[in-house]
């Protein structure tokens, strides 16, 4: 018997020594996959007070029992059309970077913003299951109703990644409700397994998943900073800019302490809308309204490829390749993005728009 207990004892002292190796090695590492300089930033960030990320005139919108927060940013000097803004997989409104969208508003725009749903104030879908699966069509709708709450007729569409094929979707099943359609680092099919496509997105899997273990179960809310913070960063890949660590910092603590967070249900149930959505060509080929299509040539997640066959399908598509950018708009390159953009605006404005309330 006294041999036994021994024997267990050991066991215990030697699992007791590995849970300990295994946390030093853990702490030691923390620091991978964070921008340089992110501990020194997350420390000053966490003394100092944060600034206001949410300063239009906020809502929420009725999507069949679904509540969708939207904000209307800014106010410009004389509305000539107003500009709804759609963002991705996992990603919040306050990701619209005011670089990107204070040109809008100074060209004349009222600019909407909104939160998927699982994101953000939106509701989280606490109901999911594959057999009870909402769709990317779904989604479309979210974007229809926070027109129809703002009352707003008609509007000039932009979304990245899958806030593009959430656009897509508006478009097809909406026609009446777009003047103008612009995609960003998007595709027309969300599958990336496609046999004319090379398939990049997996590089980012494998980063995104070493992200999780390294920082998701050491707990604490600096560890949720850097989880997001390194998520968010992945995106940038080999692009040719300057990582703004501490502007991304603030939101993010911004999100955990002033709103609802992370959903940790959210990449799933977005990525299976995604995944699960029906190829969109057939329908973008009889596009009739002004499209632009921009895509950055450093883009680590999603193959431009997948903007050049939209360029292909859709009539008259303008094209815009951003050399140097990922899958992203960081400051530097929103210059020769609305080089393009707002005079296709300008072209198509004042046509059907409802005044905002």
């Amino acid at each position: 018997m006294m041999l036994k207990g021994k024997k267990y004892l050991i066991l215990i002292i030697l699992g007791a020594i590995a849970i300990f190796f295994l946390l030093i090695w853990r702490v030691a590492l923390v620091g991978m996959y964070l921008p340089q300089g992110a501990e020194q930033v997350i420390d000053e960030v966490w003394e100092e007070d944060l600034p206001e990320f949410v300063t239009g005139e906020t809502g929420y919108a009725d999507s069949d029992e679904v509540r969708i927060w939207y904000e209307i940013v800014g106010k410009p000097k004389s509305t000539k059309g107003t500009i709804l803004l759609i963002r991705g997989l996992t990603r919040t409104a306050l990701h619209w970077h005011p670089s990107f969208y204070e040109p809008m508003i100074e060209a004349g725009y009222q600019v909407i913003r909104f939160d998927n749903r699982d994101v953000g104030m939106s509701d989280w879908i606490e109901d999911w299951s594959e057999e009870n699966a909402y769709t990317v069509h779904d989604m479309a709708k979210d974007a229809i109703a926070v027109l129809n709450a703002i009352g707003v007729d008609r509007v000039h569409l932009v979304g990245i990644s899958l806030g593009g094929a959430i656009a897509q979707e508006v478009v097809i099943h909406y026609p009446e409700r777009v003047l103008t359609l612009t995609t960003i680092a998007s595709s027309g099919e969300s599958r990336h397994d496609l046999p004319d496509i090379p398939d990049i997105a997996k590089n980012y899997t494998r980063k995104l998943g070493k992200i999780i273990l390294r920082y998701a179960f050491l707990g604490g809310e600096k560890n949720e900073v850097r989880l997001a913070l390194a998520s968010d960063y992945a995106t940038k890949g080999e692009a040719e800019y300057t990582y703004d660590t501490k502007n991304t910092v603030q939101r993010i603590l911004y999100e955990l302490r002033e709103r609802k967070g992370s959903n940790s249900k959210a990449l799933n149930q977005q990525l299976y809308a995604g995944d699960n959505s029906e190829p969109r060509f057939e329908h973008l080929a009889k596009l009739e309204i002004p499209v632009l299509i921009v895509h950055g040539t450093k883009d680590f997640l999603l193959d431009i490829e997948h903007s050049k066959k939209l360029t292909r399908v859709i009539p008259n598509a303008q094209a815009l390749w951003v050399e140097g950018m990922g899958h992203d708009i960081p400051p530097e390159y929103v210059g020769q993005i609305m080089e393009r953009f707002l005079p296709m605006l300008d072209k198509n404005a004042h046509d059907k728009l409802s005044s905002p309330r």
